[in-house]
C-alpha cells in the first residue's frame, strides 16, 4: 500500500511536469526590471539567467510537441497519399510516378490533367482556351460553368441523386466549410499581425532614437576619455571625477531610453495575454483544415503549441532589457 502511494506521488508529480502550459510558462517570467539603469550587475545577470531558464524550458516543450507533429505525418504518410489518390481520381500507377525526380513534361501534364478533370470536371486545354478569353468571355464561361454545376445538383430528387450529384454535394459542403475556416483564421491573423506591426514600428522609431542618442553621447564622452588616457594623465581624485562625469552622461542616455523600451514591453506582455485565445484558436483551425483537406483523423498540431511559441517570442524579448546600460567602467571603479 506504500509503494502504491509512492508511484501515484511520481506518477502525478510526472503529468504536472508534462502539462506545463504557455500560462505556466509566462507565471514564471519576471516583469520588466524596474529601474535597469541602475541594477547591479550580479542583479542583471541573476533576472537574465531567469530569463534563459524559462526559454530552456519553453524550448523543451515546444522541441516535444514538434517531434510528436513530425511523427505523426510521418505516420500517416500512406492514409494521406490513398485519400489524395481517391479525392483526385488517382491510380497507384500515377502516385508513384508523382513520387519520381525526373517525370517528363507530358507525364505531368497529364496526371495534371486528370487531377483538374477529377475535381472540377475542366480539363488543361480548357483552362489554356480560358486565359485567352476576353474578360466578357471569361464572365459568361464563368456563368455557364455555375449554371451547370447547379443543374447537376438539382436535377434528381434526394432519392435518385447519380453519384456524381452526390460527390458534387459533398464537395460544396465541404468547399463552405474550408472558406469558412480561411476566413475566421485570415481575421485572426490580421488582427495579430495589425498588433505586432504597432510594436515592430515604435521598436523601429527607437533604433533612430537610439542612434541620435548615441551620437550625443560619443560627443559627450570622447573629450573625457582622451583626457583619461593623455601623458601624463589625470590625478587618481580627477581619473575618478572624469570616470563619474562619463557614467552620468551614460545614466542621461540609458534612462532616456530604456523606459521607452520597457513601454514597448508592457505593450508586448499586454498583446500578448489578449490573443492567447487566437493563439489556441488559430491552432484549432490549422488542425480542422488539415483533417478536411486531407481527411485524415489527425490534424497535425499539438495544443498549445502556438501560444508557446508567442510566450517564447516575448521572453526573448525581454533578454534585452538592459540594451542601453553602456557603461565604460565597472561600478567598483567608480568608489
Amino acid at each position: 500500500m506504500k509503494s502504491f502511494s509512492v508511484i501515484a506521488i511520481i506518477i502525478l508529480f510526472a503529468s504536472q511536469n508534462n502539462a506545463q502550459s504557455a500560462y505556466e510558462f509566462l507565471g514564471r517570467i519576471p516583469g520588466v526590471p524596474s529601474d535597469a539603469c541602475s541594477m547591479r550587475d550580479e542583479q542583471k545577470q541573476k533576472y537574465l539567467n531567469q530569463i534563459n531558464l524559462v526559454l530552456k524550458d519553453i524550448q523543451k516543450v515546444i522541441s516535444s510537441k514538434k517531434k510528436s507533429v513530425e511523427s505523426d505525418i510521418e505516420n500517416s504518410k500512406s492514409q494521406i497519399e490513398k485519400n489524395m489518390a481517391e479525392e483526385y481520381g488517382l491510380t497507384n500507377s500515377d502516385v508513384q510516378k508523382l513520387k519520381q525526380k525526373k517525370l517528363s513534361k507530358e507525364e505531368k501534364r497529364a496526371i495534371a490533367d486528370k487531377m483538374l478533370r477529377e475535381k472540377t470536371g475542366i480539363s488543361m486545354d480548357e483552362v489554356k482556351k480560358l486565359k485567352k478569353m476576353s474578360k466578357e468571355g471569361k464572365k459568361a464561361w464563368a456563368e455557364g460553368y455555375s449554371t451547370e454545376q447547379m443543374a447537376i445538383m438539382s436535377s434528381n430528387s434526394d432519392s435518385s441523386k447519380t453519384e456524381e450529384q452526390i460527390k458534387a454535394e459533398k464537395k460544396m459542403v465541404k468547399d463552405k466549410k474550408m472558406f469558412d475556416l480561411v476566413q475566421e483564421q485570415k481575421q485572426i491573423l490580421d488582427r495579430i499581425y495589425a498588433s505586432d506591426k504597432k510594436y515592430m514600428n515604435r521598436l523601429a522609431e527607437l533604433d533612430k532614437e537610439d542612434s541620435t542618442a548615441t551620437v550625443i553621447l560619443e560627443r559627450q564622452r570622447e573629450p573625457l576619455l582622451k583626457k583619461l588616457n593623455d601623458v601624463p594623465g589625470p590625478s587618481e581624485e580627477e581619473a575618478k571625477n572624469i570616470q563619474n562625469e562619463i557614467r552620468s552622461y551614460e545614466k542621461i542616455y540609458c534612462n532616456k531610453l530604456t523606459p521607452i523600451y520597457m513601454d514597448i514591453l508592457g505593450e508586448c506582455l499586454s498583446s500578448l495575454n489578449k490573443f492567447m485565445p487566437d493563439y489556441k484558436r488559430l491552432e484549432e483551425i490549422d488542425d480542422e483544415l488539415n483533417k478536411t483537406t486531407l481527411e485524415t483523423t489527425k490534424g497535425f498540431t499539438s495544443p498549445g503549441l502556438y501560444q508557446l511559441s508567442a510566450v517564447k517570442s516575448y521572453a526573448s524579448l525581454l533578454l534585452n532589457s538592459f540594451k542601453y546600460v553602456n557603461y565604460t567602467f565597472p561600478e567598483h571603479d567608480l568608489q
